[in-house]
């Protein structure tokens, strides 16, 4: 039964683990004692999901003995320290009582005293439970005889008035002598002993002990029952949209919305939604998540069932020869449960392969590193009575109470009460000169379609709609729900049941999870409502970054901006203070409690200070009031509880709100003093040539920030706001000492901010080692799922070093790029051996050879490939704070950093790194917001039902009369033929018109996207200034068409292409796009092509500025490429002959792993047979038929397999047989003929 103990002397844990997992998931234990564990030295196995306790035996030669205790992660517990020579380990847990147990293992070779019991009895807290192997013989609990230590057990257990839980059944079975006995036994104090059923299980589990399963534990968290939810894979769509328009056609039309009541109407929309999804979609129960034993099959099942029917036959006939025939079929069944659990690990790694979906892909490398989902059940320890809370109801409850007490006013400071008293009460102004802007026009249909287009989660809120039932809705269902959206934004009401939101508690990392505040609300609002605030917070964030009312310094949630801004400018202070012999003082600070805590008044008031009124104010000021919410856990809801202050957290509106909330505590910082903001982390600093002068500036910021919260309701961390000086003499300059709150502020050594751990010196001396740490133990997974003659494909490897590795090196590497070469190298080995890993080179393999093998740079030339993209993102924002470090004006010139000493900021590292490669960035298109409201842009009106047919299967002569199917419905228009071109000669574009041919040549900087674009930019410019207003304009790139619906866009020439389009369609112009197939014999396509391609040759090009997408997309690939020329250029290496004019891998979709590992030793040139000598230091390998030297070039090209070569047709060149994909499969031929396959 769920939630008991399980007591087994496990005789091994390594050779039992199998048979542990079929224990634990048929009876999903709270707690594991186990004995005779022959864990060596500090070693334990972990188990999933459960914390472990252990005392291993000491001073052995081997491993042997020893006691293990298991609990599960989610309940309260304690380690308690005993003082004793026994084989012991105590812990307290926390259920309804708190339990004290006690695992122990007594073996028969240690002379064992009642004083050792009694010691350690004495130690225990009341009530305990005293389990494990005593190896002590007594009648009274089952024996066949009474030993001297059975007497002894006795004697304990009526001194101390315990009681034993055995009943009489033997737990013990001698293989030796066929005889059974009562040795493990479990001990309890009196109070508790009627609360636990005790049963030796009837099965032996490969250990000569019988495994214990002790029941219930009161009160243990029950499981519910999950409400049927709907099965989206199996939906049936089609019938979904068939079904709705006319369900619509009985609601309250929208003509009569404003006579009804609109709590209703959405009410009853939301119930049409979910009855129709109903008959659509199937349902399924979602039983309460158990983790299955993937290894388990027919033939373990009949294995372990045959060895437990020998086991009951030698029981009723306990004969020498069936003994014999259970232990034969006992080795039997661990032989077949030991093979199955490989073969199911090696099919489980081949099913990731390059055909693969990228979702099961990281799905089943999420499970490979022990991430699976959390389904533990909820323990609560109530804060006020102490008292454990495992009920259902009562956790949810509890968690309720706490999320609301989380947000209540008793938590501002009293200061900050009275004035909130005084100052809540608000009068909107609806109705204000503002209120007819832009932002308060009535929503359109494009802005709903966009919404919904971003829209991922599967999950529902409290109206039980996922978002795939809004994206799937008939055009009819859409427009009824966007009469509703503009109902409530023009009328300035709001559905009282999406004030209402389900909360999801998070775990805290490294948290004790059984307080309450340990967890973090996520709210679920209504779906519906979720959608209509994606629509106005994009209204709102437009309005918010065009007024440029966020400051500069707030780099969090914002487009254009990352934690690698405000990383760059406090490297780029620290460093400017070293060189000017200065140091740097900086105060980082965290808000407590900031999205539960913001004064919800003091954002309605921030909104109308920057003069936002109307609809806009009016439905925030609805989606804050009254707000509720309702926990979900242990798969139940709790009871409904006010939201006193603050935002919902986990809703998008809510983040902008946040930072609108704090973004004026910037305006505290007055200079010496700098600061920047990530969301709600505060960091800010000085630098001075006086440490108290320093000091001085830095309180004297600190009191007027807490000025600004006294005014605001905003707390600080005590405990997370941390202080530190950089400087390059710590040992010299006294520990500065700053106030918050009237306490001093903790000085520190190093500091993480962002992610990043910044040492005084600046020398990452401490981030570079913990990250090395944090990789090295990613390796593993890599190991797990690769060897030399099983594994995932090099595909597959490839993404998992990508996304668990690599992005943890890439993370802030052009800012930490500044250590020293020798503190940078601890990652190079991080990136070589997973490399290795990756192709599984042998082990021998050069650097040089695997790196290019891979087609993977050094981490040096990566580090400068993302400066370099870096850098010229920052170009396109010239007028951002951070240009200002990335592209300084003359103070921060190379001349004022001569000091060859000092490493040098990241601007003057980006210049070397471009001159270097001789990098001349070019004009750069700036990015920036929409000049205009991008609601109110003209959505594209395209045609692209001719992409419906794939070129692989469509003639060129059924393509044109698709096109003139197409083309005969615009019989007035006037026809314009678009095309791009990148040639080694340049990049052009044109634009065929009836009259007249637009050619252009274009930077050599440009994509191909971007001269397809350019050329219906052109094309809208000339239908603007023409005299007829019907125009097709015909393109074969669908990604260019399909762009045009992008409004998010941060693409200058996209977003100018977009005002053009609106521009004429203001005009009066009807612009219509078709998507025509290329190379297809239509003639206005082949003009435009053959015109883009003679643009290229024109002799000047465009002064058009590049999109700073393509110069990233170009110039960073510039360091790689070269140090991939470097491979063919002189002096060769002695490789260079195996792998001439190739740098990557094969592609190896149609490779078995041993294929590939063998192919990648060809390629690279060491292989076991050629190169073990390296590691054996035996004289190096000859060919006994030539007398040379054995290489992989000789074994190809060896005239002892001359036959055998011409037999499979393979050249007699090994680096035109390597290069060359066709002679692949002869290669492979070859070695197998030759026996050389199997000495690779």
């Amino acid at each position: 039964m769920s939630g008991g103990i399980l007591q087994w002397n496990i005789n091994g844990f390594t050779p039992q683990f199998e048979y542990l997992q079929l224990l634990m998931n048929r009876h999903n234990p709270a707690i594991v004692c186990l004995q005779e564990t022959n864990f060596k030295d500090d070693y334990v196995a972990p188990l999933r999901g459960y914390t472990h306790y252990n005392k291993n035996r000491e001073n052995y030669l081997h491993a042997s003995g020893g006691v293990t205790t298991y609990v599960k992660e989610n309940l309260p517990q304690r380690l308690i320290p005993l003082t004793t020579n026994i084989e012991a380990i105590a812990i307290s847990v926390l259920l309804p009582i708190t339990l004290c147990i006690c695992n122990l293992y007594v073996p028969n070779s240690i002379d064992l005293e009642l004083t050792d019991l009694t010691n350690i009895i004495n130690q225990l807290p009341r009530p305990f439970m005293l389990l494990g192997d005593f190896n002590s013989h007594n009648t009274l609990w089952g024996c066949d005889k009474t030993t001297a230590r059975g007497k002894l057990i006795e004697q304990l257990l009526n001194e101390f008035d315990l009681v034993f839980l055995n009943n009489m059944e033997p737990t013990h079975f001698s293989l030796a002598h066929g005889t059974y006995s009562s040795i493990d036994m479990t001990i309890c104090s009196p109070n508790i002993a009627d609360l636990f059923e005790w049963t030796v299980h009837k099965e032996l589990y490969n250990s000569d002990h019988f495994p214990i399963i002790i029941n219930e534990l009161p009160n243990f968290p029950l499981n519910t029952t999950n409400t049927p939810t709907l099965n989206l894979k199996k939906a049936n769509w089609h019938r979904y949209k068939q079904c709705m328009p006319q369900q619509i056609s009985y609601l309250v039309q929208p003509a009569e919305f404003i006579n009804s009541d609109i709590h209703e109407i959405v009410e009853t929309f939301n119930e049409l939604i979910i009855n129709t999804a109903n008959h659509c979609i199937p349902s399924v129960t979602r039983t309460p998540f158990k983790r299955r034993v993937p290894w388990w099959n027919s033939d373990c099942r009949m294995a372990i069932a045959s060895s437990h029917k020998a086991y009951y036959q030698f029981k009723r006939r306990p004969t020498e020869e069936n003994r014999l025939q259970f232990l034969q079929a006992r080795a039997k069944a661990r032989r077949i449960v030991k093979q199955s659990k490989k073969d199911s690990w090696l099919n489980f790694v081949k099913t990731l392969n390059s055909q693969t979906a990228s979702k099961t892909i990281w799905t089943n490398i999420q499970k490979i590193r022990g991430r699976f989902r959390n389904n533990n059940t909820i323990t609560l320890q109530n804060p006020e009575t102490k008292l454990i809370i495992s009920h259902p109801q009562s956790v949810t409850d509890l968690l309720a109470d706490t999320f609301a007490s989380a947000s209540s006013d008793s938590n501002y400071e009293e200061e900050f009460r009275n004035f909130k008293n005084n100052s809540d009460t608000l009068e909107l102004q609806t109705e204000y000169p503002t209120s007819s802007e832009a932002y308060n026009d009535t929503i359109n249909f494009h802005e709903l379609e966009d919404a919904l287009s971003t829209c991922r989660s599967s999950s529902s809120g409290p109206d039980n709609i996922p978002y795939e039932l809004l994206k799937q809705m008939p055009p009819e269902g859409k427009r009824y729900l966007l009469e509703i959206y503009n109902f409530l934004w023009t009328n300035k009401v709001f559905p009282d049941q999406w004030r209402s939101a389900i909360v999801v508690p998070i775990p805290k990392p490294n948290k004790d999870l059984t307080i309450p505040s340990n967890y973090r609300p996520i709210a679920v609002t209504c779906t519906m409502c979720k959608v209509l605030e994606k629509i106005v917070n994009k209204r709102l964030r437009w309005i918010l970054e065009n007024r440029n009312i966020f400051s500069e310094a707030q780099k969090g949630f914002r487009q254009f901006c990352s934690t690698t801004d405000n990383l760059l400018i406090l490297e780029s202070e620290i460093q400017e203070a070293f060189n000017q012999g200065q140091h740097l003082l900086v105060v980082s600070l965290d808000i407590e409690k900031a999205y539960d805590m913001t004064w919800r008044t003091h954002i309605l008031k921030t909104l109308q200070e920057h003069h936002i009124t109307g609809n806009l104010l009016c439905f925030i000021n609805n989606f804050l009031q009254n707000r509720t919410i309702r926990v979900r856990a242990n798969n139940t809801i709790s009871k409904q509880v006010n939201i006193q202050n603050g935002v919902p957290q986990g809703s998008v509106l809510s983040v902008t709100l946040l930072l609108l909330a704090i973004n004026k505590i910037l305006h505290t910082l007055s200079l010496p003093v700098k600061g920047y903001l990530f969301a709600d982390d505060l960091t800010v600093f000085c630098k001075v040539n006086n440490i108290s002068t320093t000091e001085a500036l830095l309180q004297d910021t600190i009191t007027q920030i807490q000025t600004w919260t006294s005014r605001t309701g905003f707390k600080f961390s005590q405990a997370k706001s941390k202080c530190i000086c950089f400087t390059k003499s710590p040992n010299n300059i006294p520990n500065p000492t700053i106030y918050l709150q009237d306490k001093p502020i903790e000085t520190v050594n190093s500091i993480k901010i962002l992610g990043l751990t910044f040492d005084q010196k600046l020398t990452w001396k401490i981030h570079i080692t913990n990250l090395t740490e944090d990789c090295r133990r990613r390796l593993n997974i890599l190991k797990t799922i690769a060897y030399r003659n099983w594994g995932a494909d090099y595909h597959v490897l490839q993404i998992t070093y990508h996304t668990v590795i690599r992005s943890k090196l890439d993370y802030g590497a052009i800012v930490y790029n500044s250590a020293s070469s020798s503190v940078l190298q601890k990652l190079n080995t991080i990136h070589n051996s997973a490399l290795r890993i990756v192709l599984v080179a042998y082990r021998t393999s050069p650097i040089p050879s695997i790196l290019m093998g891979a087609s993977e740079p050094p981490l040096d030339i990566r580090r400068i490939q993302q400066s370099i993209k870096y850098g010229i993102k920052v170009a396109a924002r010239p007028h951002s704070n951070i240009h200002t470090y990335v592209f300084p004006t003359s103070e921060r010139s190379d001349s004022n950093f001569r000091n060859p000493k000092l490493t040098k900021p990241f601007h003057l590292r980006l210049q070397t790194y471009l001159n270097t490669y001789n990098i001349v960035l070019p004009a750069i298109m700036t990015r920036d917001f929409y000049e205009q409201p991008p609601w109110q842009l003209k959505f594209p009106e395209i045609i692209t039902a001719i992409s419906n047919h794939l070129k692989t299967n469509t003639s060129s002569a059924t393509y044109k009369s698709l096109f003139r199917e197409v083309s005969d419905k615009f019989t007035n228009y006037h026809f314009i033929y678009t095309d791009g071109s990148k040639t080694d000669q340049g990049t052009g574009c044109a634009a065929i018109l009836p009259d007249v041919k637009l050619q252009y040549k274009l930077p050599d900087s440009y994509s191909i996207y971007s001269s397809e674009l350019y050329a219906i930019y052109r094309a809208l410019s000339y239908v603007i200034s023409s005299r007829h207003n019907r125009y097709t304009i015909c393109s074969d790139s669908l990604s260019t068409l399909q762009s045009l619906t992008n409004f998010s866009t941060d693409i200058k020439l996209l977003q100018d292409t977009q005002k053009l389009l609106t521009e004429a369609c203001n005009k009066g112009k009807h612009v219509v796009f078709i998507w025509i197939p290329s190379h297809q014999g239509i003639m206005g396509n082949e003009d435009a092509d053959k015109a883009a391609k003679d643009a290229t040759q024109l002799p000047e090009s465009t002064d058009e500025p590049t999109p700073y997408t393509d110069a990233a997309n170009q110039l960073s690939k510039v360091p790689a490429e070269t140090w991939k020329q470097q491979w063919n250029q002189p002096p060769f290496g002695k490789l260079h002959a195996v792998r001439q004019g190739s740098t990557s891998i094969y592609p190896t979709k149609s490779l078995t792993r041993r294929e590939q590992v063998i192919l990648t030793r060809l390629r690279i040139g060491h292989s076991h047979i050629t190169h073990s000598y390296l590691l054996t230091q035996q004289p190096q390998p000859i060919c006994h038929t030539c007398h040379t030297v054995l290489t992989i070039k000789h074994l190809i090209e060896c005239i002892n397999h001359t036959t055998s070569r011409r037999d499979n047709g393979i050249p007699d060149a090994i680096s035109t047989a390597l290069d060359n994909v066709q002679f692949r499969p002869q290669i492979f031929s070859y070695l197998k003929d030759t026996g050389i396959w199997k000495l690779l």
